[in-house]
């Protein structure tokens, strides 16, 4: 089976960060965390975990096309960035849990009760509702973060998070939901930020 091109993507993105995570001067010093990077970490981890849940149910659940390519989007770009989390949190010593929250295991537990129109509906709310608070969270790190690792997750993520919240705004305001599955592909796909 050949893997796809946002999924070769994706394993150039995670090989490329693991590189520029570990290579550096022998006798640099390891970066701090502040409260704040540690605060960002956690919620990101349990947060992409919530979010690759519910894409992964998109995946199964929804009949249009256009859905399923955010939500395999959506699985693409968490891994990538799960990848870039685990290795800054490997490095400078972030016990992480990718699990998601209790609250967001009950949303999942709805989300996965529902069919057709209503689940395209709730799954979009619930992925906009995700976007504005990644959004939030990845501005505040690149402004005030202390952790070049968590500094350079938040800023090569936000293009990629902006890109989604406008396809998720076309479908939501589109009047698309409900169109079945022969709804066009949006045809955006996550791409890993360049190597440097």
């Amino acid at each position: 089976m050949t893997a796809s091109r946002p999924t070769k993507f994706v394993i150039a993105s995670m090989a490329m960060f693991c590189v520029f995570a570990t290579v550096g001067p022998a006798n640099a010093a390891q970066p701090n965390v502040s409260n704040g990077d540690r605060t960002f970490a956690e919620e990101m981890a349990k947060n992409n975990a919530a979010e690759a849940a519910a894409a992964e149910l998109a995946q199964k659940l929804t009949g249009r096309g256009d859905i399923r390519n955010i939500a395999q989007d959506v699985l693409d770009e968490r891994a990538a960035t799960d990848a870039q989390l685990r290795a800054v949190a490997s490095q400078d010593g972030l016990n992480l849990s990718f699990q998601p929250d209790a609250a967001a295991l009950g949303n999942l537990k709805e989300l996965a009760v529902l069919h057709g129109v209503a689940f395209d509906r709730r799954f979009i709310a619930d992925a906009e509702s995700a976007l504005e608070n990644d959004l939030s969270a990845a501005a505040h790190e690149a402004r005030d973060g202390v952790n070049p690792g968590l500094r350079y997750i938040a800023v090569h993520r936000r293009p990629w998070l902006l890109a989604q919240q406008r396809l998720l705004e076309q479908i939501s305001n589109g009047s698309t939901i409900g169109a079945g599955p022969e709804a066009a592909p949006l045809g955006w796909h996550y791409q890993p930020p360049p190597s440097h």
